[in-house]
């Protein structure tokens, strides 16, 4: 994979991304992470009357089922985390091996819960997203802790802080429209930011506003 000036992904000149980044495995998580995604996710859900729902990078798909079961859900993943939602959940539950090239269907909702920041090309899911032709989309990553980059997390290719995160959303997914939030949280050194930005996309949403709360908007 040829390596891309950060500008492309609406980063600073001088940001270094790291480009090879170790693997999480998440599947031993519960609720420790991501919960304002799922519970944003379940509102979304409810507001705009989905009924199914696609995951990508689930874990271990507790908070999907959690908040999300009584849908159709279809969760993405690879590896040993694939291989255990197959064998915790054999039936009733559609489980897909993580392809940034492939097409899985059609789904009222999608998730993207901190994985874009693993992405050392992050434009996959961009693709990803208008490939499946979400009605309504709640992607979350964290806000930016070491300004220059590399991030501090080592599973991590880059970050971002929130206007940027916005303007590779917005103008790489021109038919949604994106509020967005910022959940508090602390920075480690082991960890780097735990504050966490959770963007909200409805399809055909002519505008954009921060903290707006999707009921309002929909009801424009």
């Amino acid at each position: 994979m040829s390596k891309q000036p950060p500008e492309v992904f609406y980063l600073p000149e001088s940001y270094r991304i790291r480009y090879k980044n170790e693997h999480w495995n998440d599947v031993g998580q519960k609720e420790e992470w991501q919960l304002p995604t799922y519970l944003q996710a379940s509102h979304v859900a409810s507001v705009t009357g989905a009924k199914s729902v696609i995951d990508v990078g689930c874990g271990s798909a507790f908070k999907l089922l959690k908040y999300l079961g009584d849908l159709e859900t279809t969760g993405v993943e690879v590896g040993p985390a694939l291989d255990h939602l197959r064998k915790a959940y054999p039936e009733g539950r559609r489980w897909e091996h993580g392809d940034w090239q492939a097409d899985f269907g059609r789904f009222d909702l999608l998730i993207c819960s901190d994985v874009v920041e693993h992405l050392p090309d992050p434009r996959v899911l961009l693709s990803f997203i208008e490939r499946h032709e979400p009605y309504a989309v709640v992607i979350s990553t964290p806000v930016r802790g070491r300004k220059s980059g590399p991030p501090i997390n080592r599973c991590h290719c880059m970050e971002w802080e929130p206007d940027e995160f916005y303007s590779f959303l917005t103008n790489g997914l021109k038919e949604y429209g994106f509020v967005f939030s910022i959940e508090s949280g602390e920075e480690n050194a082991a960890e780097g930011s735990l504050k966490s930005m959770v963007f909200t996309g409805i399809r055909g949403l002519p505008i954009s506003r921060e903290n707006a709360t999707i009921s309002e908007i929909i009801k424009r």
